[in-house]
């Protein structure tokens, strides 16, 4: 992964912007994309929600009803790829082109990767294609660090309860490319019962929230009158942001112990691609796992559920290349789950929640293809959680030094709010390596 190193002042100053607070001020005139007042009135504080879509895997589905323009959906965090790396692994059937200039004459062809549920939009054609893909904003620079980037999903016209939000892919191509089938339905799918939404809202609805608060919004729009755009997105923030940022994920609702929190399809990812980059702190590897969760890896990979697509010694594209899971990290690339904390197993009382894999169901196996995302992370609730507490998993966090600080430039270069734990991305148990003395500072014998 490149890496782009920016002074000491800057990355300060892009830090101070991340946590300060702003009023907003909305434009007068008319503008194309906006909230509806119906975001906080639902009792499960569900807009939107993924869950399986066969044949085509895993989808994303409207929790109630949307205008048209009404922003659906702001990617919680996102980052940057070059081309040439995501086209290495199955990332590439996920990431979306990305306009990013480091310079004005750079030629680099960029992707971008991005949380929440921005890479799971089914391709969709004619009046089944609903929702819009947008990118606005600019990246932070010397001259102005409190610029902000951010990826939406808008609606293009009205859409009901109960309908799967389908973007475009461009054409058949993109999948022939890729040595997929082009599975797109023809006519708009029967809404289901309100008995049925109601029943797949409580099961797939997340109880995480993941993203930006006020300030961040705030930077967005002075982002976009940096650009000098005619119009900027509209919104009241007290009414459908939180006054801060979460850059780290939070219980939505008050949770009970043993509850599911969040189901998010996730990728495998070859371990020799991720170790040191930006990618590293948010994937588990196979070091993170404990030896049942192994266990369950290895019955998975004989059961044929574990496999990862990529590319082969020959340079050629295949559908499992991995020689051995030990070999192979996993990447929860929906949802929120890669945004929780990971405090480890060590002190019991520092976390709060769980995670379990569990393989496709049985109908999306039904379809080979489908093997890109065919495992599924369940995120479970260890003990009652109240709302807007910080979500802290039981897996370790072995991910290098150098990654998490690769991964906070990142975030400090497009403006988006950083964890607390991620701007000091140290050891916090470096002070027990160190005597204090009348000499001063000295080395344990032990180390």
């Amino acid at each position: 992964m490149p890496v782009r190193l920016y002074s000491k002042e800057f990355i300060f100053l892009l830090l101070l912007s991340s946590f300060q607070f702003s009023p907003i001020t909305c434009l007068e005139e008319d503008v194309p994309l906006l909230y509806s007042p119906l975001r906080q009135t639902r009792a499960n504080n569900c807009d939107i929600y993924l869950a399986p879509s066969p044949p085509r895997g895993w989808g994303v589905f409207a929790a109630r009803d949307f205008e048209e323009h009404e922003i659906i959906e702001i990617a919680p965090r996102f980052l940057p790829i070059r081309i040439d790396i995501l086209q290495q692994t199955v990332l590439n059937d996920y990431h979306y082109a990305f306009r990013w200039e480091l310079t004005p004459d750079d030629l680099t062809t960029w992707g971008v990767i991005a949380f929440g549920m921005i890479m799971f939009y089914n391709h969709g054609e004619g009046d089944l294609h609903n929702v819009q893909f947008l990118q606005f904003g600019r990246e932070p620079d010397a001259q102005s660090p409190a610029l902000s980037m951010g990826l939406v999903y808008a609606a293009m016209r009205k859409i009901k309860r109960g309908e799967e939000l389908l973007g475009t892919y461009g054409g058949e191509h993109w999948f022939t490319g890729r040595g997929l089938t082009m599975e797109t339905p023809t006519e708009a799918a029967k809404i289901q019962s309100v008995e049925e939404m109601d029943r797949l809202e409580k099961q797939f609805c997340s109880k995480a929230v993941a993203g930006i608060g006020h300030s961040t919004w705030y930077r967005l729009l002075l982002s976009q009158e940096a650009l000098q755009y005619s119009s900027s997105p509209q919104m009241e923030p007290h009414q459908f942001l939180p006054l801060q940022d979460h850059p780290s994920a939070a219980a939505k609702l008050p949770l009970r112990p043993g509850q599911v929190i969040e189901y998010a399809p996730a990728l495998v990812l070859p371990d020799d691609h991720i170790r040191n980059s930006f990618l590293e702190p948010l994937c588990f590897l196979w070091d993170d796992w404990d030896e049942t969760q192994q266990q369950n890896i290895l019955k998975l990979r004989e059961e044929g559920s574990f496999r990862m697509r990529g590319i082969n010694d020959r340079g050629e594209l295949e559908w499992d290349v991995l020689d051995h899971c030990s070999n192979a990290v996993i990447f929860p690339v929906g949802g929120s789950i890669g945004l929780v904390r990971k405090v480890g197993k060590n002190d019991p009382s520092k976390s709060n929640c769980r995670i379990e894999i569990v393989p496709a169901t049985a109908a999306d196996k039904e379809k080979e293809n489908f093997g890109s995302a065919g495992l599924v992370l369940k995120l479970i609730a260890k003990k009652s959680i109240q709302e807007g507490e910080e979500l802290r998993l039981d897996v370790p966090d072995s991910s290098s030094w150098f990654s998490k600080i690769s991964l906070l430039q990142e975030l400090a270069m497009t403006g988006q709010p950083v964890p607390t734990f991620l701007a000091n991305p140290y050891n916090d148990a470096a002070e027990k390596l160190f005597d204090v003395g009348e000499a001063g500072v000295r080395q344990k014998d032990e180390l």
